[in-house]
């Protein structure tokens, strides 16, 4: 394990976050040790790839420790970010054979390829289930027999423009990108979900501007988008249209929903979000939250 410093940068349509952590010895109470952090409101668009570059130069730039950290990893939610949900197929053989990973990577890679816009490349992707001669809905069909599996997959995409700006930035500063993370990825891994991570939920996080809407399933981001939204619109207008017609399946539906982010803080808004899914819905917050003490409900 690398016990070298490491940053890491939330970027929301608000502001910029950024802490930076040494790795400890110890896994317990905490895996790292936090050396700074700290946020900062930004007026660039985040769709504005060369502005955004520019704000993260200017926050990394005031930060008051000896030396920056050579590797980043940047946690992000933007408007321009693409969901698809697609499903391809191998065929593998005349007779059933064993199903091997390297036919489960065939699939993956066909599925990014079908799905991947023009400029885009690849943020995250969530196997779905499998499905084969015989068996449909599994999550590891490795070691079953089949002549041809078929994988569901969703993928979440970035520009690459927005991908290149954030490189620049942080080399200009000396620091290499190691890798970008979906922002509800990081939330669930962080364990913002709690003791019902396991169940089918529902994960709104949101700044005041833009949001994202993420279906979780067993830890699995089924699906998913990022709107732009007006923290004034109390009906919640077209966002609740998509919650009804997306997340809210009378099928399957979620049985909870968990907000997080700025939008979180707003009066009321764990009430407004039960009324648009009825559903019930409560505050997100990490482990290390909840151990600084409860909040209250927002009423």
């Amino acid at each position: 394990m690398r016990r070298q410093p490491f940053l890491v940068i939330d970027i929301s349509s608000k502001g910029i976050a950024w802490a930076i952590g040494q790795p400890t010895v110890q896994p317990k109470p905490s895996p790292f040790e936090l050396l700074g952090w700290g946020t900062v409101d930004t007026e660039t668009p985040q769709w504005d790839p060369a502005g955004l570059a520019h704000a993260i130069e200017r926050v990394l730039k005031g930060v008051t420790l000896t030396s920056l950290p050579d590797r980043a990893s940047v946690c992000l939610s933007h408007p321009a970010l693409s969901h698809h949900r697609v499903t391809t197929q191998v065929d593998l053989a005349d007779e059933p054979i064993m199903i091997r990973e390297r036919d489960l990577e065939r699939l993956r890679s066909l599925s990014v390829t079908q799905a991947m816009p023009i400029d885009h490349e690849l943020l995250a992707l969530e196997p779905l289930g499998y499905a084969g001669n015989g068996f449909s809905g599994v999550t590891d069909p490795r070691g079953l027999t089949a002549t041809r599996v078929r994988g569901t997959f969703h993928l979440i995409t970035v520009p690459l423009a927005l991908r290149r700006a954030l490189g620049q930035a942080l080399e200009s500063l000396g620091i290499e990108l190691e890798g970008l993370t979906y922002r509800p990825k990081a939330l669930v891994a962080g364990g913002v979900l709690g003791e019902g991570r396991q169940q089918r939920s529902l994960l709104v996080d949101g700044d005041g501007i833009v949001w994202d809407l993420a279906l979780v399933d067993q830890g699995r981001i089924v699906e998913g988008t990022t709107l732009r939204w007006d923290v004034k619109d109390t009906e919640m207008g077209d966002t609740k249209q998509i919650l009804d017609n997306w997340f809210v399946s009378p099928n399957c539906p979620p049985s909870r929903a968990v907000i997080t982010g700025r939008i979180a803080l707003v009066d009321g808004m764990v009430e407004r979000l039960e009324q648009a899914t009825g559903v019930s819905a409560v505050l997100g917050r990490s482990p290390w939250a909840q151990s600084l003490g409860d909040l209250s409900r927002q009423v």
